[in-house]
């Protein structure tokens, strides 16, 4: 669905709540200064200013991605300064440098290249890493030159996320959650490479049926929880992503890391007998962080965050507060209800349900 503009109201009911992708078009973003100061304007294009980027941001060590290596289930990556990296891609080996997740907003605080749109600001998870863990955040700025892409994916927390062109265009392949199952081997793999599928290994993945569309220069996409995604710039693409979440997503969100923790505690099983359940406990929770990005002790403390944010800042009347509680409230029934990790959270747990409770009656 490619839409001018939409509400905050029209974009829940429509969008967030039933879990379904938009593209807005450029009306978004014509204010922001981005657009404005990282672009060259023409008659005949609009092209990325990069002697305004290297002379302003230059210095910042940004994360590259090398199109044409795969590592594991990515791309390598390595450093290096975004001056080279912009010298670099406007030259023969722009096709497999390909910036990514760069934490702009972390590195240059005090310019304000834009402003969040409304409809996505109400984004739980980059106020927790902003008010309570304070060393990351979900916002970056992605820079590659024609041909680069980014291999099949869902994001991660398996949150949402928003992405706006400041300049160029992409072609966007997504594959609705419940085609999950056929974009996988029989080992549950996934696919890498959504145009070189080996048919044998993924058997199931011409049962699949994609939405395909292209994000023009000013145009942001919004990407539901859980939708697979794979993307190619078509041109020289300058775009600022945020990966994001509330309460339409957590309940996805927990289910999601519940059957990661299964799958490591699985996997390991066999270590029990050498170095007893504590240690394996520990070991769970450290492979769960690397995979996953978050172990449960972490993804309980977002949770009561968003419990605390839910009644410190908003009336308990509202649609808003009483959606978000009683997912919260959902998700913490379910936690303390884990035969396996509910000791570990039950008396606090058991507190915020009655709370939720005494609140929503």
């Amino acid at each position: 669905r490619r839409l001018d503009r939409i509400s905050c109201e029209d974009f829940l009911r429509e969008h967030l709540i039933p879990n379904e992708p938009l593209l807005v078009g450029p009306n978004l973003t014509k204010s922001w200064k981005s657009r404005k100061e990282w672009i060259i304007r023409s008659e005949e294009s609009i092209q990325p200013n990069i002697q305004f980027l290297k002379e302003n941001f230059g210095r910042a060590n940004v994360r590259v991605a090398m199109c044409a290596t795969q590592e594991f289930t990515d791309q390598k990556r390595q450093e290096m300064p975004l001056e080279e990296f912009l010298e670099r891609s406007t030259t023969g080996e722009g096709p497999n440098l390909y910036m990514k997740d760069w934490h702009f907003v972390k590195d240059f605080p005090k310019y304000e290249a834009y402003m969040t749109p409304d409809i996505f600001a109400d984004d739980w998870i980059n106020q927790w890493f902003d008010e309570e863990v304070g060393s990351d955040d979900y916002r970056f700025v992605y820079i590659g030159a024609k041909g680069t892409w980014t291999p099949l994916h869902a994001d991660v927390f398996r949150s949402y996320s928003w992405s706006s062109n400041i300049c160029g265009s992409k072609k966007w392949i997504l594959f609705p959650p419940e085609q999950e199952h056929l974009l996988q081997d029989r080992f549950g793999n996934y696919i890498y490479d959504v145009n070189n599928v080996d048919e044998t290994e993924f058997p199931h993945f011409k049962d699949a049926s994609p939405i395909v569309c292209v994000q023009n220069e000013g145009e942001t996409i919004f990407v539901p929880s859980n939708w697979f995604h794979m993307v190619i710039n078509l041109e020289y693409t300058i775009s600022i992503n945020h990966n994001w979440g509330n309460a339409c997503n957590l309940v996805s969100s927990w289910h999601r890391i519940r059957k990661e923790m299964s799958d490591v505690r699985k996997s390991i099983a066999d270590i029990i007998e050498i170095s007893g359940m504590d240690e394996y406990d520990i070991q769970c929770e450290k492979i769960l962080q690397l995979q996953y990005g978050m172990d449960l002790q972490t993804f309980f403390q977002y949770v009561v965050f968003a419990f605390e944010n839910c009644i410190d800042h908003n009336s308990k009347d509202s649609f808003r507060t009483r959606f978000g509680l009683s997912r919260i409230l959902e998700v913490m029934q379910e936690l303390i209800q884990d035969r396996i990790i509910s000791s570990r959270f039950h008396p606090q747990g058991t507190a915020i349900i009655n709370q939720i409770q005494d609140l929503l009656r």
